[in-house]
């Protein structure tokens, strides 16, 4: 699988084919010649005393309760996008 650009695909197709319909063929192959995009990193909190910090970039997250920080278990990190969920077992 490659992750493509949707918003790509369509400055492609508009670039290429504005002016006629293409075949599936044609759109296959325009949809080859567009770039990838990065995979999307996994990563993992890793608990401290007073925060969570991302495994992948160092990116620390938490909140205040008005007292004491509160550690963040966000989905994504904040900082380099990596996914934060737990994979299904």
């Amino acid at each position: 699988m490659r992750l493509v650009d949707a918003d790509e695909v369509k400055k492609y197709t508009k670039e290429r084919w504005s002016d006629f319909l293409c075949s599936a063929y044609d759109f296959v192959r325009l949809v080859d010649s567009v770039p990838t995009i990065e995979e999307r990193k996994k990563g993992k909190w890793i608990d401290k005393s007073d925060c969570c910090v991302c495994n992948q970039c160092g990116h620390m997250e938490q909140q205040f309760n008005g007292v004491e920080p509160i550690p963040l278990h966000t989905p994504f990190c904040a900082m380099c996008g990596a996914d934060m969920k737990e994979e299904s077992k």
